[in-house]
């Protein structure tokens, strides 16, 4: 997804990944696969913990880029998804990530 977006939209889809108990939900949340992602990383490819954002519904399906079809997604399960192998998907691992075999 492009990285030249509106910071509002950012912030909108950052909202929508899980709050961790104890910690900043400003700082850290987990996505739906339960990846930590940190809200600094948005598009850090580098860092374990970085971001982006994942259509729910992919615009080859006519899904569009609006906030209800946005989700966040560490970006290792938004590479995997959008090849169609979410087939190990990287999940939180105590305050780590880690990649999963999922049968």
């Amino acid at each position: 997804m492009e990285r030249d977006l509106p910071l509002e939209l950012i912030e909108r889809v950052w909202q929508k990944a899980r709050p961790a108990p104890r910690l900043d939900p400003d700082s850290v949340r987990q996505d739906c696969f339960g990846a930590w992602i940190y809200r600094h990383a948005f598009g850090d490819r580098a860092s374990a913990y970085g971001w982006d954002l994942d259509y729910i519904v992919p615009p080859d399906c006519g899904g569009r880029g609006e906030l209800d079809n946005l989700r966040p997604l560490q970006w290792q399960n938004s590479l995997m998804r959008g090849l169609g192998r979410l087939t190990r998907p990287v999940s939180a691992l105590g305050l780590g990530n880690a990649l999963l075999i999922i049968d």
